[in-house]
């Protein structure tokens, strides 16, 4: 069983490295005499060779490499701001170079958003998502197995009614600049987007902690409702967003953000226009946080390569209940025709204030959580878009197992493998796929129920056994209108993780933990404005 998985992680990993090739293959300076070069003018103001693509334009397919760019959060965020050029037209007419031209899309406002309300650089604008998942083994309990957001099955999901307000900020030129932006969410989705000590406690009534926010108690909505095991109601609100933002012109250009922030790792977002696919990758709901609150750092070291430093207080926290600080550092990088991307982002803390043993203190003082995200995405060709994801994280004492009634710290780890595909059959039509492979091993990540073994003179009475989820999602994007978009997806899951006892008798939970799949369709849509 190992070889064969191992088999099939080379495989997978010889296909990013066939990627890879392909994308160095097509960097060379050979496009400078195709006709589908155009001269442009950077930052710099000198010349530069732009590769322009050829009919027929693409519309969204997750083409705009946006959620792991924090110098790009301007342009990526306010795209009805910004002209067909990738520049920001201030005041009295001042031009803004951002360094970016809209890689194959059909009009760069015109994929996810319409106009909204603005004011020069001062901006109002939302949208309106929601879905229903169909379960086809229609669980007892009503949940889809371990995913997140799309987490009811069967079952109609009001996700976001999304507003983002504020003053977006440029990121080159010769002048300071500050602004500032506060996004408020109310839907299905704030479960998920909540974070410790904001929206929720910072611990149980009982004193205990939690590093997840979703198990806290909530201070901003009922704790009374369906989910979390009838502790959190249908629909909240959150405020996954509240940050200033500066521009100091040093060097290529310096933006400072402090506040409360999206985390810059990975390829997903939170925000559904940024998203192709309605339902989410493991890595995105469990390999990494949803938020942070800190300070970001981000300078533009060349014209195509920015370094990042942060400091946060950690995973998905307001206010950290253990006091310690976490560390971010990574860097994106372009290619010269703005076709490829590359972005490699790592953070380091001590997250884990848990007391797993169910005493009164926090046992877990020492433990260190410390984690890395790489993203690779590569405009293949007009119509075809490629991306791939790795990610890696450690965890020091992330669960436990009890050997004759002691409790004993065990280490865990995960890491992943995620691609994705988009190809645009239509002006109005685009069809995905995503395939994600997923290792979480002692489930400290995703199960996490604990202890994960059992042994009593010498037997193992329990085990929570396996580490490997996979899935495979395709779908499409059909935008009938500017302002809407409709995502038809189907989704199989597959996991060899369940608990058994001393006969090796599955004694799970309702789903798809004893080592079945699971199939889910889905119909959702969402509307700009």
């Amino acid at each position: 069983m190992r070889a064969s998985k191992n088999r099939v992680l080379l495989s997978m990993m010889a296909g990013c490295l066939l990627m890879t090739s392909v994308v160095v293959a097509q960097q060379g300076p050979t496009h400078h005499a195709s006709s589908n070069v155009a001269t442009t003018y950077g930052m710099t103001g000198q010349a530069e060779d732009q590769y322009v693509p050829q009919q027929p334009q693409t519309i969204y397919t997750n083409t705009n490499y946006q959620v792991v760019d924090p110098l790009a959060e301007a342009e990526s965020a306010y795209p009805h701001q910004l002209n067909g050029q990738g520049t920001y037209s201030g005041f009295h007419g001042d031009q803004y170079d951002f360094g970016y031209q809209p890689s194959y899309s059909y009009q760069l406002c015109e994929p996810s958003y319409c106009p909204g309300l603005t004011c020069g650089q001062w901006f109002v604008t939302g949208w309106l998502d929601q879905g229903f998942t169909y379960n086809t083994d229609k669980p007892r309990s009503r949940t889809n197995g371990p995913l997140k957001f799309n987490d009811r099955s069967n079952e109609y999901q009001l996700n976001q009614i999304y507003l983002s307000m504020g003053r977006s900020v440029a990121n080159s030129g010769c002048s300071w600049d500050v602004g500032g932006r506060v996004d408020l969410l109310y839907g299905s989705d704030y479960l998920w987007t909540s974070a410790i000590g904001l929206e929720t406690h910072t611990t149980y009534a009982s004193g205990l902690s939690s590093e997840d926010p979703s198990a806290l108690p909530s201070q901003w909505n009922s704790n009374d409702g369906p989910r979390a095991g009838g502790t959190a109601s249908r629909f909240g609100l959150a405020m996954p967003q509240l940050y200033a933002e500066m521009y100091i012109p040093v060097h290529c250009g310096l933006n400072i953000k402090a506040g409360h922030f999206y985390s810059i790792m990975g390829y997903e977002s939170v925000m559904s226009p940024q998203n192709f696919f309605y339902s989410h990758s493991y890595t995105m709901m469990y390999g990494q946080p949803m938020t942070h609150t800190g300070i970001l750092f981000s300078q533009r070291l060349t014209h195509r390569l920015t370094g990042i430093f942060g400091v946060t207080r950690g995973w998905d926290t307001w206010e950290d209940p253990n006091g310690k600080l976490s560390y971010l550092a990574g860097f994106r990088w372009n290619s010269w025709d703005r076709r490829t991307e590359f972005s490699w982002v790592a953070a380091s803390g001590n997250e884990t204030v848990t007391d797993k043993f169910g005493g009164t203190g926090n046992s877990t003082k020492d433990a260190i959580r410390s984690h890395y995200s790489m993203v690779l995405s590569h405009q293949l060709t007009p119509r075809l878009k490629l991306v791939a994801q790795h990610d890696l994280g450690y965890e020091k004492y992330a669960a436990y197992e009890s050997i004759d009634y002691i409790p004993q710290f065990v280490n865990g780890h995960w890491y992943s493998v995620s691609g994705y595909a988009f190809y645009q059959l239509t002006e109005k039509l685009t069809f995905g796929i995503r395939g994600e492979w997923f290792r979480d091993v002692n489930s400290g990540r995703i199960y996490r129920d604990y202890p994960i073994r059992t042994v009593d003179n010498r037997t193992t009475t329990q085990l929570t056994d396996g580490s490997d989820y996979s899935q495979v999602t395709v779908g499409l994007n059909w935008k009938p209108y500017n302002c809407l978009v409709i995502r038809p997806e189907a989704r199989w899951d597959w996991s060899g993780v369940c608990k058994v006892n001393t006969n090796g008798t599955p004694t799970g939970i309702d789903g798809m933990y004893n080592g079945k799949s699971q199939t889910t369709i889905a119909l959702s849509t969402y509307i700009t404005y």
